[in-house]
């Protein structure tokens, strides 16, 4: 660019444009000022605030370092409180204007960091210095990061490695943006155990990162985890204040506090051939981030015929404080969402039971039909291409499996059945859902069946939300062309009498009445005439969900 970046401002102050700051999404530049008494940083096109803006006040900045590695140049400057702020996209010719400025209006020097290992290697032994991370190699950096950006660190011990998450702004990023999300830290053959756990514990300390620790209250074992992915066998430990996921024969490793628990699901899976299953859904707020995905449920899957004896590793006093004994026996479901729920401290496990509004209308609706069942508590449906299963529950709409969606009932401004996605096949139909909410999105689920229609508008119409049935408001229109037809229809009257003679002329074995009858609509224009209409409230009943009513 043959345009300077730099510009004077004001007698003593410059400013730079097309500055990046590390740490934030690739492509989200701004202005870099200079002044004798601050440095600050704006994002392009934005108002100066905290999200948008670096502050750098003189009396906390505590040196200055300028890093050259071929066309790169990058300003560091580091601050008193151990932070670390780097910025990219000046020009070489830059240097000599930063640096005067630095020594004449600020009183300070500038580094110039030359000891880079730039042979192509990147490998190196773990230093650190303040919070940087450096692998450094012939006395030479390869490679340095701060740990101000981490938010998680997780050893695999079996690996030997550290995985290290990022801090993500997800309002910021564009769907051309990239920004790193995890990175793992490897460990050669001749590194020992005792290595990893050095660097991990060094790692959590500079990066103030709160350490989750404390006595195990409970384990289990062997227990399916069905999301986040790979699905597999996991264990599950339980402690005071936060519990743990780990991953019987692969990497995966997170522990996640209770308070960032939203809520605990106790969830009857859609039988197959007569095979059932409870789902246990463990609400996560934030979310999980794993790779680039996003999970915000911790989905288990357990038979319904598994039992278990669940040691509890608690004093007599909070035993009896928690209401629980010191081996908890039952069904495996029951005894992993009830300890869950009270040592977490959450107020309930929101379950289906013989009350349940969708499950006391199917049966009402299918008592003496071909679809009568003892309990159904979900709809088996489509979303984005993915099977799973759509949950009408008391104060919101919980979808399994991929991805896992809750909407709060609160939310929903309208339900559209969708025409479409009708599909007729024999004497069955399949219909899809359009669930549009008050912020504008529509949520769409698909491949739903007909007998699921008639109990989820009742449900809807007891939760006061308003359904609009597309195939009924199409055969109103259909009517009304056909109403407009009729209306036009005395204008050919006078063509009609020319023939009347050859009317009379026709076979008279022929008697009005006789024909078939006239084949029933396509759709029913009367389907549904009748039918209008974070944290879950406490509306959902904790009781009852052992085995179904």
């Amino acid at each position: 660019v043959a345009i300077s970046q730099i510009q004077r401002v004001m007698s003593g102050a410059f400013q730079f444009k097309q500055i990046h700051v590390c740490g934030r999404p690739a492509g989200t530049k701004g202005i870099l000022r200079f002044a004798a008494d601050e440095l600050q940083w704006t994002l392009d096109g934005k108002k100066e605030n905290a999200d948008n803006s670096v502050l750098m006040s003189r009396a906390d900045i505590k040196a200055f370092a300028w890093l050259s590695a071929g066309r790169q140049q990058q300003l560091r400057v580091s601050m008193t409180d151990g932070r670390d702020h780097r910025f990219d996209g000046f020009s070489s010719s830059d240097f000599e204007r930063v640096e005067e400025f630095v020594d004449s209006t600020l009183g300070m020097q500038i580094d110039k960091v030359e000891n880079i290992y730039t042979k192509g290697s990147f490998s190196g032994t773990p230093e650190f210095n303040e919070n940087v991370m450096q692998l450094e190699k012939d006395n030479k950096v390869v490679f340095d990061m701060p740990l101000q950006h981490i938010s998680a660190a997780n050893m695999v011990i079996e690996r030997k490695e550290v995985a290290l998450e990022f801090n993500q702004d997800d309002g910021q990023l564009g769907n051309a943006d990239e920004s790193l999300l995890e990175m793992r830290v490897v460990f050669g053959n001749e590194s020992t155990e005792d290595d990893v756990k050095e660097v991990h514990e060094k790692i959590l300390e500079l990066a103030d990162l709160r350490v989750l620790t404390g006595d195990m209250v409970a384990s289990l074992e062997d227990v399916r985890v069905v999301v986040p992915g790979p699905r597999g066998k996991y264990a599950i430990e339980l402690y005071e204040d936060f519990l743990k996921v780990r991953e019987k024969n692969g990497p995966f490793e997170r522990s996640f506090a209770y308070e960032n628990v939203s809520n605990i699901f106790l969830l009857l899976k859609t039988a197959v051939r007569g095979h059932h299953q409870r789902y246990v859904v463990i609400g996560l707020d934030p979310p999980m981030r794993k790779g680039a995905s996003v999970y915000g449920f911790l989905v288990m899957l357990c038979d319904e015929d598994d039992e278990i004896d669940l040691d509890i590793n608690l004093s007599e006093d909070k035993l009896k404080a928690l209401n629980l004994e010191q081996t908890k026996s039952g069904r495996q479901f029951e005894v992993v969402a009830d300890v869950l729920q009270k040592v977490s401290g959450k107020n309930k496990v929101i379950s289906c039971h013989a009350d349940s509004t969708f499950r006391r209308l199917y049966r009402e609706i299918h008592r003496s039909s071909r679809h009568a069942a003892d309990y159904v508590d979900s709809i088996p449906c489509s979303h984005n291409a993915d099977p799973g299963d759509l949950y009408p529950l008391e104060s919101c709409l919980l979808f399994l499996m991929r991805p896992c969606t809750l909407i709060s009932i609160k939310d929903i401004e309208k339900v559209v059945i969708d025409v479409a996605q009708i599909k007729i096949t024999g004497q069955a139909s399949n219909f899809g859902l359009k669930i549009k909410l008050k912020n504008g999105t529509t949520v769409a689920y698909g491949q739903i069946k007909e007998d699921f229609e008639a109990p989820f508008k009742k449900w809807a119409k007891e939760k006061r939300i308003m359904v609009e049935d597309t195939r009924k408001m199409r055969s109103e229109r259909e009517q009304e062309r056909f109403d407009a037809d009729d209306a036009g229809g005395d204008e050919n009257q006078g063509v009609d009498a020319m023939f009347e003679d050859s009317d009379e002329s026709d076979d008279e074995s022929f008697k009005a009445g006789d024909s078939e009858d006239e084949p029933d609509e396509e759709f029913n224009s009367d389907l549904g005439s009748d039918d209008s209409g974070s944290e879950i409230s406490d509306e959902d009943s904790d009781e009852d969900y052992g085995a179904p009513a």
